[in-house]
């Protein structure tokens, strides 16, 4: 069983024992949505990682405004960074793919995981997930 707390505008979710096991940050840089993470994402914390990240994208979906007097702004970019996370499961590179399908139905929408350590990017190599989701790494 996990529980959350907002520390700082930073989404923590801490195990039974108050371990601290993934932590989200969302930010915002012009049209891009950018979601940093940090910690582990097992199967517990994938729940809780899909709840954020579909909230966020249910707002973007249904927050666009076409009038030109609107100041609701729309995303087209997702990115999500990876350079904190030190391990990720199977299931949380499920829901990495589930929140591509979401993103892909948005108008000129793209989504990216960057920045994965190499534990993380031969995980999602292993899966063949990288055949399908959009991996960038810092040169």
């Amino acid at each position: 069983m996990t529980k959350r707390k907002i520390n700082n505008n930073i989404l923590e979710i801490y195990d039974e024992k108050n371990t601290l096991l993934l932590s989200v940050r969302e930010e915002t840089e012009n049209d891009t949505l950018i979601f940093t993470l940090s910690g582990i994402i097992q199967n517990d914390t994938t729940y809780e990682l899909t709840d954020e990240v579909m909230a966020a994208l249910s707002i973007c979906r249904n927050s666009v405004c076409n009038n030109p007097t609107c100041d609701r702004k729309a995303y087209h970019n997702f990115i999500f960074d990876l350079s904190g996370i030190t391990y990720i499961s199977n299931s949380a590179l499920h829901a990495f793919l589930n929140f591509q399908n979401v993103i892909d139905e948005l108008d000129n929408a793209h989504m990216a995981l960057i920045n994965p350590s190499d534990a993380v990017l031969n995980q999602i190599n292993d899966t063949g997930y990288d055949e399908i989701l959009d991996i960038r790494i810092a040169e």
